[in-house]
């Protein structure tokens, strides 16, 4: 995982197709590193394989994929992103209402002021933003 990771922070994108072979590794802490890396690299092509890491079991997989589907500027992700606004984990509820801000996905507005109200201060704290950022710039998606 220190490999992968590696490459996130050299922001080496010619490793794309080759870390997206690595979404089925069964090694949950490689899967996690990817999640981050992914993030990094900013790729739209990394979509597929964050949301199958979106749909783990894994409550840290989730959130990793939560934080870097906001990260890839990729419209199709507040699909996503919506549904894990909604999960069981606080931590992946505030990754996924961040990232929503970060889409700025009015479509997401609804779930987003729910998050207003979540027993977590820091989804709170992140719905707010959100909602701050969507409604000071607007949002075509």
């Amino acid at each position: 995982d220190r490999a992968v990771r590696a490459l996130g922070e050299g922001r080496v994108h010619a490793a794309v197709p080759r870390l997206l072979r690595l979404a089925a590794d069964s090694d949950s802490h490689v899967q996690q590193a990817l999640g981050w890396t992914l993030g990094q690299l900013e790729d739209p092509s990394a979509l597929p394989a964050l949301e199958m890491l979106a749909r783990s079991p894994n409550e840290h997989l989730r959130s990793e994929a939560a934080w870097s589907l906001g990260l890839i500027h990729e419209p199709k992700a507040a699909a996503t992103l919506t549904l894990l606004a909604g999960d069981l984990d606080e931590h992946v509820r505030g990754g996924a209402v961040c990232s929503l801000g970060r889409l700025r996905a009015a479509s997401a507005v609804a779930r987003i002021e729910r998050a207003v109200h979540d027993p977590s201060p820091k989804v709170q704290d992140a719905a707010a933003w959100a909602l701050s950022r969507i409604a000071r710039t607007g949002s075509p998606r």
